[in-house]
């Protein structure tokens, strides 16, 4: 395959994935009211069933003893959609340099 036209779909590629990235990132901040509404309806559950704090639970690797920990839980979950976008931004921007270095290479 010719150098132009390996640099060519490498930046479409790039675009692409960039975009999605930027999409999840954005699904994520905007995800911001429903985290809260999430960590209030959670931790009044918590505080309305004294009974739950005997059990151990854990919600996505996080053991909940209080209701700080369910916020963190909340938290945690959240962010990992804004670390994959993240990571696939970074992706899309790998793809995007490799195309202009071939670019300039051809």
């Amino acid at each position: 395959m010719a150098l132009p036209v390996l640099a060519q779909i490498l930046g479409l590629l790039g675009d692409a994935i960039t975009f999605m990235g930027a999409i999840l990132l954005a699904l994520g901040e905007a995800g911001e009211e429903a985290r809260a509404r999430e960590i209030e309806g959670a931790a009044t559950t918590y505080k309305a069933f004294p009974e739950l704090k005997k059990l151990v639970i854990e919600i996505e690797g996080v053991i909940i003893n209080n209701e700080e920990d369910v916020e963190f839980a909340v938290a945690h979950r959240f962010s990992r959609r804004a670390r994959t976008g993240a990571w696939i931004v970074a992706g899309g921007f790998v793809f995007l340099f490799i195309s202009r270095i071939l670019e300039i290479i051809h």
